[in-house]
C-alpha cells in the first residue's frame, strides 16, 4: 500500500488520529501467544481508496474482506496466491484472524508482541525501491513498509497457526497482503516418558519326584539238598571209583611184565 499518493476518506480527523484507532469486536490473545483465538476482528482505520490498493478501499472486518475478496477479479486472486493466501484462508478469517498491526520497521505485531519481522506487502504501483512480480497474468509490486508506510504501522489481520506462529497478514486499509518471517519458535515437545520395562518374574524350581522302581518279580530256584546223607553217598561213589582205579593199574602192571618177558 502506497500511503505517499493515497489520499483519506474525509473523516474529519488526521492522518495520525485515524490511524491509531482500531476496535477488536471480538479477540483473545494469551498474553505469551500460546493460544490464540478470534472471532469478527473489526477496525475503525482509515481507508484507502486509491488505484494501489488491491482491494479499493480496504476492509475494516472479516465478512467485508470476503465478499470484495470474492468479487475481484483473477490477478486480484493472484496476488493472494502469490503470497500463500487461497480462497479458503479467505473464507475461514472470520474464525482465524486477530487484530494486530504491520510496523514500518517490517515487524508484524499481535497483542504487544513481534510475531514476525522482515514484513513486505504488495501493491498494483511502482515506486522506488519496490519489486515487480509478474506471476499467472498479474503485474504487481512488493515492497518493505519502510517504502510505502507514512504511518509508523497500520492495523491489519493477523493470521497464525495453532503454535501462535504467523502464516500471513492482510492491511485492512487496504487490503493489501502480507509476508513476514515468523519469530516465534515451535513450542517444546512435552517429553514421552521411557517405559519401565516389566520385569520378568524368575520361575520357581519344581522339584523333581524321583521314579518309583518296580520290584521285578522273579520266581525262587530250589536249591538241591544237602545234609549227612548226600556226604555219605558222595564219599561212596568216591571209594568205589577209586577202588575200580586202583585195579585197572594193577591190571597193567602185570601186562607189562609178561610182556617184558
Amino acid at each position: 500500500m502506497n500511503l505517499i499518493q493515497s489520499p483519506l476518506v474525509a473523516t474529519g480527523k488526521t492522518l495520525k488520529s485515524a490511524l491509531a484507532l482500531s476496535l477488536v469486536t471480538v479477540a483473545v490473545v494469551s498474553a505469551n501467544l500460546g493460544h490464540v483465538s478470534a472471532a469478527n476482528v473489526s477496525f475503525n482505520s482509515a481507508r484507502d481508496c486509491d488505484t494501489n490498493a488491491i482491494l479499493k478501499c480496504g476492509a475494516m472486518d472479516a465478512g467485508e474482506l470476503q465478499q470484495k475478496y470474492n468479487a475481484a477479479n483473477a490477478a486480484t486472486h493472484e496476488v493472494y496466491n502469490w503470497y500463500g493466501i487461497s480462497a479458503t484462508d479467505i473464507a475461514n478469517m472470520g474464525s482465524t484472524a486477530v487484530a494486530g498491526s504491520v510496523q514500518k520497521n517490517g515487524n508484524v505485531v499481535v497483542n504487544g508482541k513481534v510475531v514476525a519481522k522482515d514484513a513486505i506487502s504488495a501493491g498494483w504501483h511502482s515506486m522506488p525501491g519496490s519489486t515487480r512480480v509478474v506471476s499467472n497474468g498479474a503485474t504487481f509490486y512488493n515492497s518493505a513498509p519502510n517504502i510505502s508506510f507514512v504511518a509508523n504501522q497500520i492495523d491489519a489481520f493477523v493470521v497464525l497457526n495453532s503454535d501462535s506462529q504467523f502464516k500471513f497478514a492482510v492491511l485492512a486499509s487496504c487490503s493489501n497482503p502480507v509476508k513476514a518471517t515468523n519469530v516465534v519458535p515451535a513450542p517444546t515437545p512435552t517429553p514421552v516418558p521411557t517405559p519401565t520395562p516389566t520385569p520378568t518374574p524368575t520361575p520357581t524350581p519344581v522339584p523333581e519326584t524321583p521314579p518309583v522302581v518296580q520290584p521285578v518279580a522273579t520266581t525262587p530256584v530250589e536249591l538241591p539238598k544237602t545234609g549227612p546223607a548226600s556226604v555219605v553217598a558222595g564219599a561212596g561213589i568216591f571209594t568205589g571209583v577209586t577202588a575200580l582205579g586202583g585195579a585197572a593199574h594193577a591190571f597193567l602192571v602185570r601186562r607189562k611184565r609178561a610182556t617184558d618177558m
